[in-house]
């Protein structure tokens, strides 16, 4: 199964093609605020990354998931919403990463994992959400990586005890803005860029693990320091059942306006 990413290597080089109708300009706000937006499909957890400094990456979703930055990613970086306020973060690589502990919380089945994601970098693989804490722990993962000769995203789906996907999607993409959206059900999961749907997986009927005491997740980083990302993220939101189509491209239009 294959979707398009493509990082070329210095941010020069990364101004070839564009994939999905992306721009090299900040996108612009209009409508509804995006916030309201995602808000009204209920995320389980929403970390805006606005904060100007601090340790703290507050959630938005009123549920409490306050999450640790740690690593000292840059602060306060142009958010991917222009005429939103709200600011980004600039990960820089090895130890850059923002993290909920769930504690004695855990949680299996539907779920959908959505952000705005800025690669930069020819360093692969760049992890922008994941679950996992070591190489053979079976959670949740979602990167931009190089394999099979070509750019893809790349998502890996895990039960707790193995892999019920591991699936690869070619995807063009160069040093901009992207929405991206990786929604995951009890049969199969779906990639989803600026609205558009890139490719998905089938697997047996199994309970997807999203996080538990052991499966922590990260914003910029998995497996504790390993597969950094390089780049910006903004807007991530967690949602504890499968996002539609519809809903997926309600909130795209929310960011880019009309």
């Amino acid at each position: 199964m294959k979707v398009v990413l493509v990082v070329l290597g210095t941010v020069a080089s990364l101004l070839g093609p564009v994939a999905l109708g992306s721009s090299q300009t900040p996108h612009a706000f209009a409508g509804p605020s995006y916030r309201a937006v995602v808000l009204a499909d209920s995320p389980s957890m929403y970390w805006r990354l606005g904060e100007s400094g601090g340790a703290t990456a507050f959630d938005s979703s009123g549920n409490g998931r306050d999450a640790t930055i740690l690593g000292h990613p840059a602060q306060a970086r142009p958010g991917a919403i222009v005429d939103d306020p709200d600011t980004s973060y600039w990960f820089g690589g090895q130890g850059s990463r923002v993290l909920w502990t769930p504690g004695t919380a855990s949680y299996r089945g539907d779920f959908s994992v959505e952000a705005w994601v800025r690669p930069c970098s020819g360093a692969f693989p760049l992890t922008w959400f994941g679950s996992r804490t070591s190489l053979a722990d079976f959670g949740f993962d979602i990167k931009f990586q190089f394999a099979h000769q070509e750019h893809e995203i790349q998502f890996d789906v895990g039960n707790g005890a193995k892999w019920l996907a591991n699936t690869g999607f070619t995807f063009t993409y160069a040093c901009d803005w992207y929405h991206v959206v990786a929604v995951v059900e009890t049969g199969g999961a779906r990639v989803y860029v600026n609205g558009g749907d890139i490719g998905g997986a089938i697997y047996p009927q199994a309970q997807p693990l999203l996080y538990d005491a052991r499966r922590v997740p990260q914003i910029g980083a998995v497996n504790g320091l390993s597969e950094p990302f390089h780049g910006g993220i903004d807007e991530v939101a967690v949602y504890e059942y499968a996002l539609t189509l519809d809903q997926i491209q309600a909130h795209y239009q929310a960011g880019i306006g009309p």
